[in-house]
């Protein structure tokens, strides 16, 4: 995990786990993994609009059935996509498979919004990759909004 988050959970007193793990790039790879059993599973969806003005993260249950058309809906979008690789490395410097919220450490302009799910909160163990897919970091999902408080998020 790289310093600036260490930081960031230290000066927010923000208990986690760490661990090291071989990469993954899905949510089936991450079920695998010894410790998953007493985690809540989580998928995160990098996105934008149609003309590329603006950029979303979404975080929500691994199980959760929502659509983009939902999602443009919820970000007042007619259409909304994918992001690019590209995208994904300009804008959060990360690469596929290491997608989550803690990339707002790496978003210095702001540029993306994040938009949460309100069931995380409810969690004692979410789980999020620290900017690498190597490694998971595991806390208690009441502290998302304290842990991202300088950044533009949106619950939902």
């Amino acid at each position: 995990m790289k310093d600036n988050l260490k930081q960031l959970f230290t000066s927010r007193l923000i208990a986690y786990r760490l661990y090291k793990h071989p990469k993954i790039y899905t949510i089936e790879d991450a079920k695998n993994l010894a410790f998953t059993k007493d985690i809540f599973e989580i998928k995160n969806l990098f996105l934008r609009n149609q003309n590329k003005s603006e950029y979303y993260l979404f975080s929500l249950p691994a199980d959760s059935k929502l659509s983009l058309a939902q999602i443009a809906l919820i970000t007042h979008n007619k259409k909304i996509s994918f992001a690019s690789e590209k995208d994904l490395n300009d804008k959060l410097g990360v690469t596929p498979g290491s997608v989550s919220i803690l990339n707002a450490v790496n978003d210095l302009d702001k540029s993306v919004n994040y938009y949460i799910d309100k069931t995380l909160f409810d969690h004692k163990n979410v789980a999020y990759h620290p900017n690498q897919n190597d490694e998971t970091i595991v806390f208690d999902g009441s502290k998302i909004e304290d842990l991202l408080k300088d950044y533009p998020v949106k619950i939902y």
